[in-house]
């Protein structure tokens, strides 16, 4: 009663907005109710959590509800073959001064809530709790006044079915049992298997009692294969309901996950595009500092050899003997001091653009190893892309591809572009799809270069080893 009670709030907290509160009113109720073996409760609690938590992108919280919701096998239809009459009939004739409090009436009025949550009509809530007060008390005739009123009010066939079985039992209990056989009959048109099982079951009740055991055994056959349909067929719209839930939940859970996966995989192109981007911004300053410290030279050479000429100048002016060869010298150093000067006109046209071009061997370089650092479409040629990649490597890698080549010369082309692609980050897998090979011809070329290297074992690891041992070298 007091889970009941919790969920009840916690479904007009939901209703108003106010959904953290009603989470909290629906732990509370799935807390008392653990004790309970009111399947019907768990079901709705479950369903609660699991809707509001999918409502707010808490999938896996939500398909964990949902299951447990799912596993319970069991659905709105099945609860009146299952249990008695809902709400609980005792909450109807409490008359004592003990019973008469405010917690009593919220239960009361919880329930009666919940009865409109699962389809039941609310115009007829409490003609119902007066037929139900009045067959607890034995008041048939009061009852059946009740019932003919009720059927007035009553819209839905389905509904009127139910009320024809009230009425059908309350004239059994009357001993009019012509009364009674005719209303079970139309109360038998209902749809519903579950319902037209559990008039099956009243009327084999009431053959049995009064000794038909011949009509009442044909009655319990009648209401055996209404059950069956009932558990196989039927009884599982709702939980495919439910399973349709889960199965949206876990497709948003899906999306989500691939979403932070493309994220994910963003940020690494761009962590590694700004790491290249800082990368050839360093080279880039380091070439323009030497080109600097190559003007610097320049002109002092270029001041040297014009002190020089006026010496040689001086000289020859002070010696007429000697002109002929110092003008030689003068002539020669004149060339020397223009070229310097040409030079130093080239740098700093150089440094005025404020730019630096690089070789179109170094581009191409540069743009096939973005290529295949982005893994996106990537195609690598042996026979063309094999000079630039190790001219990236030498020039990135501290001379990475010359040392290798010094240092293991028995090494193959193809064993030269294993080595090189692990060095810019490709496992073994990768290589395979890249070169167009089977996984197993990487692991035997790992396998030659080991050997080639004097490793023993020549696995994998040791592989990666000495690339690293390699690159720390220098």
């Amino acid at each position: 009663m007091e889970a009941t009670s919790y969920l009840q709030q916690g479904y007009e907290s939901e209703y108003s907005n106010k959904d953290t509160q009603a989470l909290l009113y629906y732990k509370k109720a799935e807390q008392m109710a653990q004790t309970s073996n009111n399947r019907k409760l768990h079901f709705l609690i479950y369903t609660a959590i699991g809707k509001l938590n999918a409502k707010h992108a808490h999938y896996e919280i939500a398909m964990d509800y949902f299951r447990k919701a799912i596993d319970l096998k069991l659905s709105v239809p099945l609860w009146h073959t299952m249990t008695k009459h809902f709400p609980p009939r005792e909450l109807t004739w409490y008359k004592g001064d003990t019973y008469q409090t405010v917690l009593i009436k919220q239960y009361a009025e919880s329930l009666l809530r919940l009865i409109e949550r699962m389809d039941f009509t609310s115009q007829e809530t409490i003609e119902l709790q007066e037929i139900l007060r009045c067959k607890d008390e034995r008041e048939w005739i009061k009852a059946d006044s009740f019932i003919q009123e009720a059927i007035k009010h009553t819209a839905k066939f389905e509904h009127l079915c139910r009320l024809y079985a009230e009425q059908a039992e309350t004239y059994s209990r009357l001993r009019e049992y012509s009364k009674a056989d005719s209303l079970y009959a139309e109360a038998l048109k209902s749809s519903s298997t579950s319902f037209k099982a559990s008039v099956y079951k009243s009327i084999y009740l009431q053959l049995q009692a009064s000794g038909h055991a011949g009509e009442a055994y044909k009655m319990l056959q009648q209401y055996t294969r209404e059950l069956e349909m009932l558990y196989s067929s039927s009884a599982r719209a709702e939980l495919l309901e439910i399973e349709k839930q889960y199965d949206y939940a876990s497709l948003l859970s899906e999306n989500e996950r691939f979403r932070q996966q493309w994220i994910i995989a963003l940020l690494t192109t761009l962590s590694a595009i700004c790491s290249l981007s800082i990368l050839i911004w360093g080279i880039w300053k380091y070439h323009r500092k030497q080109k600097e410290e190559l003007l610097y030279t320049y002109k002092k050479q270029s001041y040297s050899l014009q002190t020089q000429i006026e010496m040689l100048q001086e000289q020859m002016e002070e010696s007429e003997g000697e002109t002929q060869s110092l003008q030689k010298q003068i002539h020669f150093l004149e060339n020397e001091k223009r070229e310097k000067d040409i030079r130093i006109h080239q740098l700093e046209v150089t440094f005025r653009a404020k730019k630096f071009t690089l070789s179109s061997e170094t581009a191409e370089a540069v743009q096939l190893y973005l290529h295949l650092v982005s893994r996106k479409g990537a195609n690598y040629h042996p026979a063309e892309d094999r000079i630039k990649l190790a001219h990236w490597l030498n020039i990135s890698r501290d001379q990475f591809a010359e040392r290798l080549s010094l240092q293991y010369p028995s090494l193959s082309y193809g064993e030269k572009d294993i080595c090189y692609l692990h060095a810019i980050g490709y496992s073994f897998d990768e290589m395979a799809d890249l070169l167009k090979i089977q996984t197993r011809s990487v692991d035997r070329s790992v396998y030659r270069i080991c050997r080639k290297m004097g490793l023993e074992q020549g696995n994998k690891d040791d592989f990666a080893n000495q690339l690293k041992s390699l690159n720390r070298q220098h």
